[in-house]
């Protein structure tokens, strides 16, 4: 079903369950996010091909142990490195990591900071330390903000926090902590198995694939 639709099915049940607070994730909904680049950028740096590439991947447990915390950035490069095969400096390996971070829009962002003047608005995200600098970075270009605990409320990192989506408890922590009503937080993600984990939890969920639809979404709450 197109964004619009959902969109407008939303809206409608809003008298009945007030939305109170909105969590946003990050890639796709708030920063353009293209992972492919990553991958065309691993295959420079190592002796596979592209499918032989993605199935040595898949097959590693260090992408979510790093997300969840459990190991620190060096040990996460020396992992990559080793899956690849290759052997130069880790800052390379920085490089075609962070290559699937793209843009992020100025008008999203100051439309983000008007949002929060009206309701909760938070971050959770699966992401890591490496990804964490890469991105305050591209903001800083940006919009001129040094991170994003100056735009929202709170944000929760997987990394940092030692759970990822689409672990329940990552959305429990904040349900508690904050004291929200579930009925009445609406979660934004592109991926649609955290959609249905956060919908499990009886939150209002949207699925977002373009930051481009995220201001369509924020926009009735801004009026």
């Amino acid at each position: 079903m197109e964004l619009h639709v959902l969109l407008r099915f939303y809206i409608r049940g809003m008298d009945r369950n007030p939305t109170e607070a909105i969590i946003f994730d990050l890639g796709r909904v708030v920063i353009h996010l293209d992972e492919t680049k990553t991958s065309n950028e691993f295959l420079k740096i190592s002796s596979f091909d592209e499918s032989d590439l993605q199935n040595a991947l898949q097959a590693e447990p260090y992408f979510n142990q790093f997300e969840r915390g459990e190991i620190e950035a060096e040990e996460f490069r020396r992992n990559v490195s080793r899956t690849l095969g290759f052997a130069g400096d880790g800052s390379e390996i920085d490089i075609a990591w962070n290559a699937m971070l793209g843009g992020i829009d100025k008008p999203l962002i100051d439309s983000i900071i008007g949002l929060g003047e009206k309701l909760k608005i938070f971050v959770l995200s699966n992401t890591n330390i490496i990804h964490e600098i890469a991105f305050n970075k591209i903001l800083k270009d940006s919009t001129g903000h040094n991170n994003l605990h100056e735009i929202f409320h709170k944000v929760y990192f997987s990394h940092e926090i030692g759970a990822r989506k689409p672990e329940l408890n990552s959305w429990e922590m904040i349900l508690q902590e904050q004291s929200l009503d579930p009925q009445r937080v609406l979660f934004l993600d592109d991926r649609l198995d955290n959609i249905e984990a956060a919908a499990s939890l009886r939150m209002n969920v949207l699925q977002i694939t373009d930051p481009y639809h995220t201001y369509e979404v924020i926009k009735p709450y801004l009026s």
